[in-house]
């Protein structure tokens, strides 16, 4: 029995190894697919860092905001990129990043599996979510620097769940490192204080329930006294000066304050809601599942009063309704609610579908799915690993290799023309990155650090669109003295699928519409007779004002 019992926990283990090995090749598979618009700026201003041994205050890069103040809210970050690629190239760089995921998604596993599982039967269906959720989650992985955020979420919710299970407030001294770091690496850490004030606000409510009003679907097992609460309100304090800790004091809040602003989210891809096209249809599967989960919960609760479930954890079911929301508000938060959600999710589902048939069931079969099942399983995940693996395009030259997205050939043509170096370049906003760090020697128009930034009544990303309407382009045009414009001429359309029209409603001449608003000043300067096109490789082409 022991030798047994043995033999199936190799078995598991290999499994996990393969499936594991599996995702980091689809992890670096992405991450060499393409190059994150904004790496190119994180790189230089990381330099920046080392050379100048100070966090950046003034901005250098564009002139529409020349001698401005900024807050690099995630200077750490960048300078581990500026050293990591600088002593060991990107592919180091990119293995960094993939290793990471990984190391959140085994965290997340070994974390669900101890205190969520009852037993191992439910594992194969978390694996399942965790494969899922990780692909749902491909179009915000890479070399982001987003994915500290992830991994610190994960962190701030393990030491509140052993808080919350043990209630041994010497747990919570790790929020302040925690927070510190936070503060520096990323700007989420602003999400880390929320959860802290929704466990403080659900716990007092709680405990005022309990004791004044308590109600049958309400998991009262956990409940913490106003001593407890205190505590945590207290190191939730703690956490919130610790971040003041950073180089930029206060003007870290005053310069994150500045994002209130909603034009960048209806502009910029990553933070447009799931309902805007074109759609992300593995994050609205798996958002679906969430849904289902909520309302399973809910009819178990209220309804059907299941024996295996009739009370509801306030705090988890607030996590998961909070980042619900703000995944669906913004595809950029859908890894977030994936970490929130898996547990618990995972918990509810496995018992009240019964993934955790007991094995008395198949003991016929016991050696098929104790052995067999997972030898079968973690060869199908090591020969797919590796076929992805082998097409995987490792570059340690990104600037160059994707020169059909960045204009590296337009740059090498500018530098062969010094006659030009005085004109001003109003520059695709994408791009603003990329030149930073291949163009330092040359202004911009803007980036992708400052969307948010206050310039004439406006923000610098309204100002940016300004270019982009037939009524202003010209009079921007002259108002900034615009002398090269460096552009993308490729004009691609998104395909609508016919169930898109129908479920969706989408309308394909709106989005035919949309994308050519993006080309009226490609337009008009092929049609100026006081503009004309030096340069063109489909890249990326080059107008030059005739004098």
């Amino acid at each position: 029995m022991i030798e047994a019992k043995k033999s199936n926990k190799i078995w598991l283990t290999v499994l996990l190894g393969a499936f594991y090995l599996f995702l980091l090749a689809i992890l670096l598979n992405n991450s060499f697919g393409y190059l994150d618009p904004d790496f190119g700026w994180h790189l230089k201003i990381g330099e920046q860092i080392w050379q100048t041994k100070a966090v950046p205050d003034i901005n250098h890069e564009d002139y529409t905001l020349l001698g401005t103040r900024w807050v690099d809210h995630e200077w750490f970050s960048n300078l581990f990129i500026y050293a990591i690629d600088h002593n060991f190239g990107y592919i180091v760089l990119s293995f960094c990043f993939a290793l990471l995921v990984v190391l959140i998604l085994i965290i997340q596993l070994v974390f669900t599996r101890k205190y969520f599982l009852k037993n191992d039967r439910g594992l194969i269906f978390v694996l399942f979510l965790q494969g899922f959720g990780l692909y749902a989650c491909l179009p915000h992985l890479g070399v982001r620097v987003q994915e500290i955020t992830i991994l610190l979420l994960l962190l701030l919710l393990i030491i509140i769940y052993f808080y919350n299970r043990n209630k041994n407030y010497q747990i919570l001294f790790w929020l302040i490192p925690l927070f510190i770091f936070w503060a520096s690496a990323h700007g989420g850490f602003l999400i880390g204080l929320f959860i802290l004030g929704l466990f403080t606000l659900v716990k007092a409510l709680e405990l005022w329930s309990a004791r004044k009003f308590p109600a049958a679907f309400i998991d009262y097992g956990r409940v913490l006294d106003w001593k407890q609460i205190a505590i945590f309100a207290g190191f939730s304090a703690a956490a919130l000066l610790s971040t003041l800790a950073t180089p930029y004091g206060w003007k870290l809040y005053g310069f994150l304050a500045g994002y209130r602003d909603g034009y960048y989210q209806l502009h910029l891809a990553e933070w447009q809601g799931q309902y805007s096209f074109p759609f992300v249809y593995p994050q609205l599967f798996y958002l679906e599942i969430v849904l289902v989960f909520l309302a399973l919960l809910f009819f178990a609760v209220f309804i059907f009063k299941f024996d295996h479930r009739r009370q509801i954890d306030i705090f988890n079911a607030a996590l998961v309704i909070a980042f619900t929301a703000l995944a669906i508000k913004a595809r950029r938060h859908f890894p977030l609610l994936f970490i929130v959600s898996l547990p618990i999710m995972a918990e509810f589902l496995i018992g009240f579908f019964k993934f955790d048939i007991p094995p008395d069931r198949f003991k016929k079969f016991g050696a098929i799915f104790k052995i067999w099942l997972p030898i079968i399983l973690s060869v199908i995940l090591l020969v797919a690993g590796t076929l992805i693996a082998l097409k995987i395009n490792f570059t340690d030259q990104p600037e160059k290799f994707y020169s059909s997205t960045y204009p590296y050939g337009a740059i090498k043509f500018l530098r062969s023309h010094p006659e030009w170096n005085d004109r001003r370049i109003f520059n695709d906003y994408g791009w603003g990155g990329y030149l930073i760090w291949q163009y330092p020697e040359r202004l911009l128009f803007g980036d992708g650090r400052l969307p948010q930034y206050p310039l004439h009544g406006g923000t610098v990303l309204e100002e940016y669109g300004a270019f982009l309407d037939p009524q202003k382009m010209v009079a921007q045009l002259n108002y900034y003295q615009i002398g090269l414009v460096l552009v993308s001429p490729r004009e691609d359309y998104p395909q609508v699928h016919w169930w898109e029209k129908l479920i969706f409603a989408v309308n394909e001449n709106n989005v035919s519409a949309d994308v050519k608003k993006s080309f009226i000043l490609l337009d008009y300067l092929n049609s100026s007779p006081a503009w004309r096109s030096v340069y063109d490789d489909g890249t990326a082409e080059v107008f030059v004002k005739n004098k």
